[in-house]
């Protein structure tokens, strides 16, 4: 079993998180500002950029294959697979609580 080093929440639009969630788009491309690192947890914080508000709905997995800066990816870049990516219960932000805040402070 994986060890999970760290948490990252991650504001998602909802036109990549829809195809995260049906298996079209397995990764992610990121600036990488947090250092991320495999077996880390993700948490991806569905946003609606029409009404530039979290939707409720959120996703998690863990980080598998990564890479920086290889293959014309600038240096402070990482691409990285979310591995057995799974949606989250619904919720109302108001409900989310620590995970709201959490994705808010991913903007």
């Amino acid at each position: 079993m994986s060890v999970v080093h760290r948490t990252h929440f991650l504001k998602s639009w909802t036109v990549h998180f829809e195809a995260g969630l049906d298996g079209r788009k397995p990764w992610e491309a990121r600036i990488d500002d947090r250092g991320f690192q495999q077996g880390d947890a993700v948490v991806l914080c569905e946003w609606n950029p029409s009404t530039k508000a979290f939707t409720g709905r959120s996703s998690s997995g863990l980080i598998g294959y990564l890479f920086r800066g290889q293959y014309g990816f600038p240096s402070d870049w990482v691409v990285f697979t979310v591995d057995a990516l799974t949606p989250c219960q619904r919720m109302l932000p108001e409900q989310m609580g620590t995970l709201y805040v959490a994705c808010l402070r991913a903007e």
